[in-house]
């Protein structure tokens, strides 16, 4: 019960707990691209996979898309979350399916050829529905004296 507590602690002030968790993320993951790039194992670095997997699924440059559209593309006014953030699940389920059934040859596809040669594609389909669909509202940082 301790462990919980101190957690719940640090809930407290959740932006700095966000904030060191991401930061821990991020190094971590830097930790070990640069651990296995170093190594003699060809194609084990994660932007290696990553690519990989772009050019055979299409959701993964879509849901890189999503996220830049959501962290770096701000919108005016926050949208309802009731109604956009099911579109964004649905789409992103249905470019799942039509990648697992591309991968299982249940069906060949001209487009997927296509799209494995442009990822810019989904990509730029996932920037705007993450801003559109799950978009974050501008900031507005207050000053010390309230104004």
């Amino acid at each position: 019960m301790r462990f919980w507590s101190i957690i719940t602690n640090m809930a407290q002030g959740k932006r700095k707990l966000t904030a060191y968790i991401f930061l821990a993320f991020v190094f971590g993951l830097i930790a070990w691209d640069v651990f296995v790039a170093v190594n003699d194992v060809p194609g084990d670095t994660i932007s290696e996979i990553v690519l990989s997997w772009t050019g055979r699924f299409c959701v993964v440059p879509f849901a890189a898309g999503v996220l830049m559209g959501h962290i770096f593309w701000t919108l005016k006014k926050k949208p309802s979350r009731w109604f956009t953030i099911p579109i964004l699940l649905a789409v992103t389920a249905l470019l799942l399916v039509w990648d697992i059934v591309t991968v299982l040859k249940i069906s060949e596809s001209l487009c997927k050829v296509w799209l494995a040669n442009h990822p810019v594609v989904p990509l730029l389909a996932g920037t705007v529905c993450g801003h559109f669909l799950w978009g974050q509202p501008q900031m507005i940082e207050e000053s010390k004296d309230g104004n």
